[in-house]
């Protein structure tokens, strides 16, 4: 991975800069935002899609769905650990 978080030219994760309140609240909401769609495209897509290769990909959507819910999942653990951690 090159400097500032990218990688062959592309652009994964914006520099980071001096936490605030405002930042936080800000990517929270990001966050929130992208996963509300993520859910709604999801619930749009018709189950006869669902082994269809990803444009691509050697996957179907079925498996890369459960990779994102998977994923999802690991960084919800992530941040529970670090709520956990903050609190003691």
């Amino acid at each position: 991975m090159g400097r500032n978080g990218s990688r062959l030219g592309w652009r994964i994760f914006p520099p980071v800069r001096k936490p605030t309140e405002a930042a936080w609240r800000k990517a929270v909401l990001a966050t929130k935002l992208t996963h509300d769609r993520l859910v709604k495209t999801v619930a749009a897509l018709p189950d006869s899609q669902l082994g269809d290769r990803v444009p691509g990909k050697r996957y179907d959507f079925y498996h890369m769905l459960h990779g994102v819910a998977q994923h999802e999942l690991y960084h919800a653990g992530q941040i529970a650990i670090l709520k956990k951690a903050r609190a003691a």
